[in-house]
């Protein structure tokens, strides 16, 4: 009787066991896989659909007329005001109005070397300006008036 219930509860545990490992059932563990290769599909055409926008972007990009410098860089506006901050990247002007604006550049515009905090500039840049959204140009020139 004792050897009966030993073997019983050897082959229950044992069950117990194999069925523990596996906590996942074979229809989860499809869908897993199964959502794993769209991905791996979506993120393919994605990447497709890139390299297929940037052929039609260099196509667009050639058939801009390279005499003249306004196409190429923009419409060329000014602001004028006082300059409340310098750092490395970037600079805030605000205009007469009392609107501030951050200006942020890569590359040092020209002659922003020349002017410090408090100093009136007029800004030459393209791009657009705003006083709630990342500036998104290129500064042409600060000159201090």
């Amino acid at each position: 009787m004792r050897k009966k219930t030993i073997y019983v509860l050897a082959t229950v545990m044992c069950m117990s066991i194999f069925t523990a490992c596996g906590s996942t059932n074979r229809a989860d563990a499809g869908n897993e896989v199964q959502q794993e290769v769209q991905a791996e599909d979506n993120m393919q055409k994605e990447q497709q659909a890139g390299a297929e926008g940037n052929a039609e972007t260099e196509i667009q990009t050639e058939s801009v007329p390279e005499n003249t410098a306004e196409a190429v860089t923009g419409e060329e506006k000014t602001l004028n005001g006082t300059v409340d901050e310098i750092k490395d990247f970037m600079f805030i002007v605000t205009d007469d109005s009392g609107a501030s604006y951050e200006l942020s550049f890569d590359a040092k515009p020209q002659g922003l070397e020349n002017v410090s905090v408090g100093d009136k500039v007029k800004v030459t840049y393209t791009g657009e300006l705003s006083e709630v959204d990342a500036f998104s140009g290129t500064i042409v020139s600060v000159e201090k008036q």
